[in-house]
């Protein structure tokens, strides 16, 4: 079960928007929502960690989820490592919680 202190850690609201800590599993079948591990949102992601490749599908992936404009996310930190803090831009931390929680498979 996830405790609402588990996502006060994944998600915090900034100035203009949320900030969401992710750990990526490149490489993966199918690009999903795992749900939250320690301080961050487990994503596996459909495509190979070369080239920006991963961090891409990461974006595309978390725009659907929250049916955002890609242009409202980034990637502000963590380019190259599996952990990275993505910046999304317009919406407060609590409509994404709310947006990936509907989407965690059961």
């Amino acid at each position: 079960m996830t405790t609402t202190g588990d996502w006060n850690r994944i998600l915090t609201d900034v100035p203009g928007g949320a900030r969401l800590q992710v750990k990526v599993t490149p490489g993966a079948a199918k690009t999903k929502l795992i749900g939250p591990h320690g301080d961050c949102l487990k994503i596996a992601v459909a495509a190979p960690p070369e080239k920006g490749k991963a961090n891409q599908e990461l974006i595309r992936f978390l725009a659907n989820v929250l049916n955002l404009p890609k242009r409202q996310m980034a990637v502000a930190a963590g380019e190259t490592s599996h952990r990275k803090t993505i910046r999304i831009e317009g919406t407060g931390a609590e409509t994404c919680r709310a947006a990936m929680q509907a989407k965690l498979d059961p």
